[in-house]
């Protein structure tokens, strides 16, 4: 039961482990969406400064080539970032399957040696019952 205790343990910290990998990766998620967005508004200022702006409109087209390609690696990110969140999700699945299979192998392992206990308490209560009965009958000696 001991070593059944400590691989509970094991695959617990395990599935902590594939929690936290989530999480890293779903805060790096939101951190690309944000910048993303953040991208997209600097571009609507620059659009409005450059229609105002001569000197603006003359180096918008840079700038803007620059900030498409900066959201373009973002978005490539942001994919590779999404399949790497579908994959720590199936992890953490398959990590809490496992944990969930130790902990009823533990509980059934109680509830048989509890049965086990009840069933020699009850044996030796009759035991003890008996041995009452034949002495208060006079079968022994």
């Amino acid at each position: 039961m001991n070593s059944l205790k400590q691989l509970i343990r094991l695959h617990r910290w395990n599935l902590d482990e594939k929690r936290r990998k989530l999480t890293e990766f779903e805060s790096l998620r939101d951190r690309m969406l944000g910048d993303i967005a953040e991208l997209e508004q600097l571009a609507e200022r620059e659009t409005e400064i450059a229609a105002q702006n001569r000197e603006g409109a003359m180096a918008f087209p840079q700038f803007i080539s620059v900030l498409l390609e900066r959201r373009r690696k973002l978005t490539n990110s942001l994919g590779e970032v999404e399949v790497a969140i579908e994959e720590a999700r199936e992890r953490l699945a398959e990590a809490f399957q496992e944990v969930k299979r130790y902990e009823i192998a533990a509980e059934n392992a109680m509830k048989r040696e509890a049965h086990k206990r009840r069933l020699k308490e009850t044996t030796l209560e009759n035991e003890q019952g008996l041995e009452s009965f034949r002495r208060k009958a006079g079968l022994w000696g």
